[in-house]
């Protein structure tokens, strides 16, 4: 679809539009896309004949396009490298890149799905901190374990 360029970012290179627009423009594409004023989100208002909700989610995953989309961390993990190629200063950490945020579509599936299944497929949501792994929900991560007492 990108080819037809329909829809262009500003160097003029066709781009998918952001249908969905879960991001809210804090993916690594930013304003340089298009994205819905009044996003599509079918299926997360209402419930289904069997009682839970079904939907059908467009998560943005690259404005060429992509089926599927990038494990959890990756866009986080692009993020960082992008600022770390633009910095020009030397040291441990001059530019702040390892405080990066952005919206990590990998993380944001995998959460968004996860918890629609632990919630009995009631809940769908859409919010932001699905994407950063922090919403209050979810688990912290465990301590790590001595390898040695591994089996």
């Amino acid at each position: 679809m990108h080819t037809l360029k329909r829809y262009t970012n500003p160097a003029g290179e066709g781009v998918h539009f952001d249908i969905e627009n879960f991001s809210g423009g804090t993916d690594l594409y930013g304003t340089d896309i298009p994205r819905a004023d009044v996003p599509m989100r079918i299926g997360f208002e209402g419930v289904d004949p069997l009682g839970g909700k079904s939907a059908h989610i467009v998560p943005y995953t690259r404005p060429d396009g992509q089926h599927g989309f990038d494990p959890p961390g990756a866009s986080l993990d692009k993020a960082i490298a992008r600022c770390l190629d633009g910095c020009t200063e030397s040291g441990a950490d001059p530019c702040g890149c390892s405080t990066t945020q952005v919206f990590d579509v990998g993380y944001f599936v995998l959460n968004l799905v996860g918890q629609y299944f632990q919630s009995g497929a009631q809940l769908l949501s859409a919010d932001a901190c699905l994407s950063t792994n922090d919403c209050s929900f979810i688990a912290p991560l465990p301590a790590p374990r001595d390898p040695a007492t591994l089996e």
